[in-house]
């Protein structure tokens, strides 16, 4: 039995081999620091993809409330990738890791 690598042609594995990860301007860059700053709040490196109802996207942090639930902060496509996405606090049971 082989394992899943770069060169088994499954996409998912050669995504994540290639360590693919979107591309963040100077003035996202700015947000994605300031995020973790908050009280329980961190950043996921390398950022994860995720799936939401309305689209697709990038977890970039996490932050747990005091109440015990948790936040995914991530950026959502809804139409091209990379496109027009805005970075926002997600409740962490919309967001689904994309294996």
């Amino acid at each position: 039995m082989s394992s899943l690598g770069c060169g088994s042609g499954v996409t998912v594995a050669r995504l994540r081999c290639a360590q693919v990860t979107p591309p963040v301007s100077d003035e996202r860059e700015r947000e994605l620091q300031a995020a973790p700053a908050r009280p329980r709040a961190s950043r996921v490196l390398p950022p994860r993809p995720v799936a939401h109802a309305t689209g697709v996207g990038w977890l970039w942090g996490r932050m747990q409330l005091p109440d015990g639930s948790w936040l995914g902060l991530a950026t959502l496509f809804t139409g091209i990738v990379f496109d027009g996405a805005q970075l926002h606090w997600y409740s962490a049971h919309e967001l689904r890791i994309v294996a």
